[in-house]
């Protein structure tokens, strides 16, 4: 005898055997033995529909679906349920045939066309790469929130940074007000020069009029409001936050070390840094550009 599982996947040969066993009458011999015959006429049953005998299941009073033909009866009661999933194609099957299996449907449902257009994609689009080829070209401003470890009235830092050559400049602050965030941009900008692109977060003290105000001041520079803590757009400076907060928490504990030097010391050691998507120093990549003013 055949393993059990296999009675389950019929082929259309032993379907025409079991057709032949069922025919027999009783005391007949079975050219397959008698234990096949006791098989079939346990788990089978012959229906008489018009002209043809077709091999019913007894248990599940369905017709049998041979291996030869389960992708197309599938296939069709997929259809009927109108791509409506695994589920309900599964129930449709049961419902109106016997010898499919499970694993078949699932086998069947990945090679469905018009299933695997509906299919929604599990991986987002391809980010635009930013291209800047030069200093100040971009720049992206940011504010580190200290509040948790704060220095006396100190509790926020402004962190500009040069997407190209990663040239950082950081200053302390006593609040996240625009007016405070503006005057610090107006002595960069006047020492180092205007950038041509200056992106900030959708955070209140980036959008405010202060703020565009800074365009009347250098009127070719454009400011454009990226989305906060957003890789694609913000991730430049959004790292280099992550950095320097390590950094600060760990020189803390330092009493004798005030904040404005911290961060003077941090931006320094900024500047030294060689980074791998260039293989440059920061400060070494800009000391000899010429400002924008």
């Amino acid at each position: 005898m055949k393993s059990k599982q296999e009675h389950f996947s019929i082929s259309t040969d032993k379907y025409n055997k079991i057709v032949q066993a069922l025919r027999l009458q009783r005391g007949e011999l079975c050219e397959d033995g008698p234990k096949f015959k006791m098989w079939c006429k346990k788990k089978f049953k012959l229906e008489h529909i018009g002209s043809m005998q077709i091999v019913y299941c007894t248990k599940a009073s369905c017709p049998v679906v041979t291996y030869e033909e389960m992708f197309e009866t599938i296939r069709k009661c997929h259809e009927k349920v109108g791509h409506s999933g695994r589920d309900k194609t599964w129930s449709e099957v049961r419902a109106n045939y016997a010898g499919i299996k499970h694993s078949v449907l699932d086998i069947f449902l990945k090679t469905c066309t018009a299933c695997t257009q509906r299919q929604p994609s599990k991986s987002p689009p391809a980010g635009r790469p930013m291209i800047n080829l030069e200093f100040l070209l971009r720049l992206q401003i940011d504010l580190v929130d200290m509040r948790s470890q704060p220095d006396g009235e100190f509790k926020w830092i402004l962190h500009a940074r040069d997407h190209f050559t990663k040239f950082s400049w950081l200053y302390p602050m006593k609040t996240k007000m625009a007016a405070e965030v503006a005057d610090h941009l107006i002595t960069q900008f006047c020492v180092f020069g205007s950038p041509r692109i200056m992106q900030s977060d959708n955070g209140k003290e980036f959008t405010a009029r202060v703020i565009n105000d800074l365009s009347l001041l250098w009127p070719g520079m454009v400011i454009i409001h990226g989305r906060p803590r957003h890789p694609e757009s913000q991730g430049c400076v959004e790292r280099g936050n992550e950095g320097y907060g390590g950094q600060a928490r760990q020189m803390d504990g330092d009493a004798r070390t005030r904040v404005e030097q911290r961060t003077e010391i941090h931006c320094t050691c900024y500047k030294h840094f060689r980074f791998k998507h260039h293989g440059e120093i920061p400060i070494s990549s800009c000391v000899w550009s010429t400002p924008s003013v």
